[in-house]
């Protein structure tokens, strides 16, 4: 085969909709790349392939999602939680309305939920605080996903109580396990914890509790959190993603 003069097989597909096995993809190409400080402090560029993002986005188990809903995305492209709110909507037929402002604000955010219908959102656990203290709205709101950071009792607990309807979880995970790793959805009258557990691993993940010599840890003991699965981005393949938060005993229920 003259090599100069050739054409290639994909050459002759549509531009439109190409056959990903003629262009020679698969699940373990890559999707993205992401810039985070994770667990070592340092920025670094995280590569995450389409079968961690297929696990994120498809056949989940830590939120319903229709095509019937709308997604709100107020993150920033930079940020994990884009990948969550974009294809989360995308990948399964729903909704996604853009958040319009290069600032996010709280009264923008009460609107736009309402005013175009959101059913599924995401916010960080500081934004959530500030918009739970000042009262703002959540009607028509299904599903309500907090984390980033330690979620507070007490704006779970206020929020309930406004909204006794909206499924709200605690969302949790490094970049480099795309974007979630453990999820707690939050049962109604949230009382009795003094703190919102990080739940268990969503589906094809895994997680465990070990000790520096990588044993599992006893209850009350403390630990460092280990995730695995489909979702650990490239580079992180051949071992477990340490983070650098320490936990007594265990984090799930």
């Amino acid at each position: 085969v003259d090599l100069e003069t050739a054409t290639p097989e994909w050459a002759n597909l549509p531009v439109s909709d190409p056959d990903p096995r003629a262009l020679g993809l698969t699940s373990r190409h890559l999707a993205y790349v992401i810039y985070t400080s994770g667990s070592t402090g340092t920025p670094k560029g995280v590569m995450v392939e389409h079968r961690s993002l297929v696990r994120l986005v498809a056949g989940n188990d830590f939120v319903e999602i229709s095509p019937q809903d709308v997604f709100l995305n107020a993150s920033s492209p930079t940020f994990d939680a884009t990948t969550f709110e974009l294809w989360g909507a995308l990948a399964n037929g729903a909704s996604v309305v853009l958040y319009p402002e290069r600032y996010l604000s709280t009264v923008t955010l009460a609107q736009i939920i309402q005013d175009q219908r959101i059913t599924i959102a995401w916010m960080t656990a500081r934004l959530f605080d500030t918009y739970t203290a000042e009262g703002r709205g959540t009607d028509g709101l299904q599903q309500l996903l907090v984390g980033g950071e330690e979620v507070s009792v007490t704006s779970v607990r206020a929020c309930q109580k406004r909204h006794a309807t909206l499924r709200i979880s605690n969302a949790y995970g490094p970049t480099e396990n795309t974007t979630f790793s453990l999820c707690y959805p939050v049962p109604a009258g949230f009382d009795d914890q003094q703190r919102v557990p990080l739940g268990r691993p969503i589906r094809n993940s895994v997680v465990y509790l070990l000790d520096r010599h990588g044993a599992p840890v006893p209850f009350g003991a403390v630990g460092e959190l280990y995730v695995g699965g489909a979702g650990v981005a490239r580079g992180y393949l051949n071992r477990p993603e340490l983070t650098a938060e320490r936990f007594i005993g265990s984090p799930f229920v």
